[in-house]
C-alpha cells in the first residue's frame, strides 16, 4: 500500500512537469517587475515621513516663536526658543531658515537668513497679540532627498508657517 502511494505522488509530480516545463526563472521576472514599485513605495513613504517630522518642528516652532513675543522677549530670546526646538532636528535658525516676529504696533524683526521672502503678507496682528512667521528652505532641513532617481524633487521646497499668539488676561 505504501508503494502505490509512492508511485501516485511521483505520478502527480511528472504531470505538473509536463504542464508547467518553464517555472525556473518565473521568481526572478517577478521580483524584477515588482521590485521598483516596492522601492518606490518604502523610500517615497520613508521621504514622506522625515518630511513631515520637520513640518511638525516648524509648526511647533513657530507657536513657539509666537508665546515667546507675546510674552515680551525680544528677538534674541524668541531666535534661542526657535533654536532650541529645531536643534533636535539638526538645524536652526541661520542659512535656509528665517524668522520674522511682528507685534500689534506693526513693528517687525527678523532674525536668520534676510534673503528669505514670504508669500504670506504681514499684516499687523489684532491689538494685544503677536505674529511669528518660520521661513525653512527644505534643503536647510537634514532630510534626505531620497526620491531624485524617480523625477521627485524636494529641494527647492520650502515650509512656511504663521501663528498668532495672545496673551490671556490673569484670571481672579
Amino acid at each position: 500500500m505504501n508503494s502505490s502511494r509512492q508511485n501516485h505522488r511521483r505520478q502527480n509530480r511528472a504531470a505538473a512537469c509536463r504542464l508547467h516545463p518553464a517555472r525556473s526563472g518565473i521568481s526572478v521576472l517577478e521580483f524584477v517587475i515588482v521590485f521598483p514599485a516596492l522601492f518606490l513605495l518604502l523610500f517615497g513613504g520613508l521621504q514622506m515621513a522625515l518630511t513631515s517630522v520637520i513640518g511638525n518642528a516648524v509648526t511647533a516652532a513657530t507657536h513657539e516663536a509666537a508665546r515667546c513675543c507675546e510674552l515680551g522677549a525680544d528677538i534674541t530670546e524668541t531666535a534661542d526658543a526657535v533654536d532650541g526646538i529645531l536643534g533636535v532636528h539638526g538645524f536652526g535658525l541661520g542659512s535656509g531658515v528665517r524668522l520674522v516676529l511682528q507685534d500689534d504696533t506693526g513693528a517687525v524683526q527678523s532674525a536668520g537668513d534676510a534673503s528669505l521672502t514670504s508669500d504670506i503678507t504681514l499684516t499687523p496682528p489684532p491689538v494685544g497679540t503677536c505674529r511669528a512667521l518660520l521661513i525653512v528652505e527644505v534643503s536647510a532641513t537634514p532630510a534626505p532627498n531620497m526620491l531624485t532617481a524617480f523625477c521627485v524633487d524636494f529641494s527647492d521646497r520650502r515650509f512656511e508657517c504663521s501663528s498668532v499668539a495672545t496673551l490671556e488676561p490673569d484670571c481672579p
